[in-house]
């Protein structure tokens, strides 16, 4: 009692020191320059500063202008120009950022010739000297550019915004300590384990935090930060929940926060308006990413195999070099996010097969609604990996209490994640969406790599690590077979632990096997009800994700069978430290110091605008690189006072014989425009899938644009929100297995 006391007394005293913290964190001026800087460059008198014309080489002409000076900070290059053709490109190069290993080919453009002007927003992580602009043309009619502008990028945030943004951060770190020190307190046996966790998920994120000014670059990277900055920019508008980002392909809006969940990605929105740069905020946001998945794969293989083997088994399945190729190489952070909810899925069977139904349900509640609303691929692995679970135990599963649990738990997740089902569903059939092509790609583990890894692919390695989890979990499963036990007393216990054993090896075997070509994929995917789904996987190598939680599993289960022979238990740790930390640990090291960088402090969101992964979230037939910023007119029509906000635009107009004007707006649903805010314009679809408007004759007045969140959406996100809070208050009460437990102790 009195060290419980104590222990009350010390996280009082810490609450305090929070409380009283956050008033100078609040009075902490953003850091953030705001002296004004502006640099033009212009040809002599009249001349153009460049004029290029191909002279039929195959790399065209290029020139470059002196050398200049920029001080740390963020920047926007604004170029006048003109041109006929898309061949033709401007970049911003320096020696000393190449050396740096800076990753300079995307502080380029390729000029529209539909408009005169283009932008491109860049960051220096500190003074650079050599900084120089080139032009190169491959156009045969020329390539003409009037002036460059270089001027200091500043998008200055709300000082309230910014208040609420500190607050809400401190906040969320301070109750992360908070509950840290109150399971060091509350569960004393526990502490050596929970600080050994923490200290894993300190040196998985050592690599990404090293200090550097710029960040690892991976292949989805910009992606991903392009939908920060549209939450961010969204947050910044009034808009808490981002559906239609508006930074995308020239401010013209895309939908990617409706088929891409993005609930996770409001923490590193919200550092960066606090006052934190963007990519410190990634960073910090893959620590918190790190922990997530660290403590969850603790909590529930703890749970079904005691603290010991679930502390191994958290840190192995953390160390996945799987999720090290997701973070560096691919930048695949949804799935990487998603993998942290994957081990629930894996407690939740098993709740479910002891009968402990409320817990069960919860899990999954978790754990699906972690996936869908990080990633939606994921989220369709992980229906396999449980339907598989499932059926390779039918004796445990189909029981009537079983099945009606199951029910009871889709039902219950499907509530939980309506928020993103409903506008999912409501967009898809709405219009028609160019999401995938009906094929899967041809990119998967070969024979000939596994021989020869060092001659392949990344995921090779992935591949290779789950075949040596295998090897040795089997070796020490039959060697403990060969050994035999004339304990009578467990001979049952043995009898369902080889079961579960046997399953988990011939699922991981399938899944290894379904990363491969030798799949047969390719007729799967012509049977009409399986192409969708299929093709939706993209890449089968994705497999290693599931295959990773029931590799971790089978190690539980040989640890659980060994924990009474401290060789084999030491002997176990030494491989599977070999085999699962050190490949991750030498991954990250070599990925930190080998490959190119990226910087992300830019806090305008022109960064990167016209910029997308695959431009599958557009309407099916749109040109992606016919995106001008600038309306059109069509007919006589005469346009003032226009302004653009977001995916809100307004403009006052006087026709007479009517006529017609295209907003730089895909035309998605929900638009809505109006004449002086009484009489509804209908929408059409004009050039390239854009917003046309047709004006009425012999009228004048103010349009006004925006889109509007159909009443559904809103119905279904408060309907999840009650769901999911009462999934917290069932959580509250004991479940009634524990509560006869309880009542026969009592009558004893």
């Amino acid at each position: 009692m009195k060290s419980s006391g104590h222990g009350s007394r010390i996280l009082w005293i810490i609450l305090a020191v929070q409380i009283l913290s956050v008033i100078g964190l609040v009075l902490i001026p953003r850091n953030q320059n705001n002296e004004p800087f502006s640099m033009e460059l212009r040809g002599e008198g009249e001349s153009p500063l460049f004029y290029l014309v191909s002279e039929s080489e195959p790399e065209g002409t290029t020139e470059y202008t002196k050398e200049f000076f920029l001080e740390k900070g963020d920047y926007l290059l604004v170029a006048k120009y003109s041109c006929s053709s898309r061949d033709n490109s401007i970049s911003i190069l320096s020696d000393l950022l190449e050396a740096e290993h800076v990753r300079l080919d995307s502080w380029s453009t390729n000029p529209d010739p539909k408009t005169d002007h283009a932008e491109i927003g860049f960051s220096l992580a500190h003074d650079v000297p050599d900084i120089k602009v080139a032009v190169s043309a491959e156009d045969n009619e020329g390539f003409t550019v009037e002036s460059l502008i270089i001027e200091r990028a500043v998008d200055p945030v709300p000082a309230g915004a910014v208040i609420a943004a500190r607050i809400a951060t401190w906040a969320l770190f301070c109750f992360l300590a908070d509950l840290f020190v109150f399971f060091m307190i509350r569960y004393p046996e526990k502490r050596k384990i929970y600080i050994v966790l923490l200290i894993a998920s300190l040196v998985m994120s050592l690599f990404m935090i090293w200090p550097t000014g710029y960040m690892t670059f991976g292949d989805d990277l910009f992606f991903h930060m392009n939908r920060i900055y549209g939450i961010r920019d969204g947050i910044l508008r009034g808009i808490p929940w981002v559906k239609l980002q508006q930074n995308w392909y020239n401010g013209h809006g895309y939908p990617v926060g409706v088929f891409y969940g993005d609930v996770l990605l409001y923490f590193p929105a919200v550092f960066n308006i606090a006052g934190i740069d963007m990519q410190s905020s990634y960073k910090l946001f893959v620590f918190l990413i790190h922990l997530l998945t660290v403590f969850s794969a603790y909590f529930c293989f703890s749970r079904m195999y005691g603290g010991k083997i679930g502390c191994y088994s958290s840190i192995f399945y953390s160390f996945l070099l799987f999720r090290f190729i997701d973070l560096y190489q691919r930048a695949a952070i949804g799935e990487f996010c998603a993998m942290a909810f994957l081990p629930y899925l894996f407690y939740a069977v098993y709740l479910l097969w002891n009968d402990d139904f409320i817990k069960s349900r919860i899990m999954f509640v978790i754990g699906f609604t972690g996936i869908l609303q990080t990633h939606l691929i994921t989220c369709e692995l992980a229906m396999v990996m449980v339907f598989a679970l499932l059926i390779g135990s039918p004796r445990r599963t189909f029981t009537k209490r079983r099945i009606l649990s199951l029910t009871v738990s889709a039902v219950w997740v499907l509530l939980a994640n309506l928020s993103f089902v409903v506008p999912f569903i409501d967009f898809s059939s709405a219009c028609r969406i160019a999401v995938m092509n009906n094929s899967i790609t041809n990119v998967a583990v070969f024979i000939y790599q596994i021989m020869d890894p060092f001659d392949g692919h990344l995921i090779t390695f992935a591949t290779i690590q789950m075949l040596f989890v295998l090897i040795i979990a089997s070796i020490f499963r039959f060697r403990k077979t060969l050994q035999g036990d004339h304990d009578n007393a467990k001979t049952e216990n043995k009898r369902e632990s080889r079961v579960s054993f046997n399953l988990l090896l011939v699922l991981a075997v399938l899944f290894i096997f379904a990363g491969t070509p030798f799949f047969p994929w390719n007729q799967i995917i012509k049977i009409r009800l399986l192409t969708m789904p299929v093709a939706s996987i993209q890449f089968v190598w994705r497999f290693l994700s599931i295959t990773g939680v029931i590799a971790t599993a089978m190690i539980c289960e040989i640890f659980s069978r060994i924990s009474g022979d401290k060789k084999s238990h030491k002997c176990a740790r030494i491989c599977l430290l070999a085999v699962f930390i050190l490949p991750g640990i030498i991954y990250s090291f070599t990925a930190n110091t080998q490959k190119t960088y990226a910087r992300f402090s830019f806090d305008s969101s022109a960064l990167y605008s016209k910029w997308c992964s695959l431009d599958e979230y557009l309407i099916a037939d749109t040109d992606y690189f016919d995106v001008s910023p600038d309306y059109s007119i069509g007919g006589n029509v005469t346009i003032s006072d226009y302004s653009k906000d977001g995916t809100t635009i307004d403009f006052t107009y006087e026709t007479d014989n009517g006529g017609s004007i295209d907003l730089p707006l895909f035309n998605y649903p929900y638009y809505r425009a109006e004449i002086d805010g009484v009489h509804e314009i209908p929408i059409e679809n004009g050039n390239n899938n854009c917003i046309r408007l047709t004006l009425p004759q012999n009228t004048k007045g103010t349009v006004h644009v925006q889109f509007h969140m159909p009443l559904l959406w809103i119905l279904s996100l408060i309907e999840s929100l009650a769901s999911i809070l009462a999934l917290v208050f069932i959580s509250r009460f004991k479940r009634p297995e524990k509560r006869k437990q309880k009542i026969q102790t009592l009558k004893t």
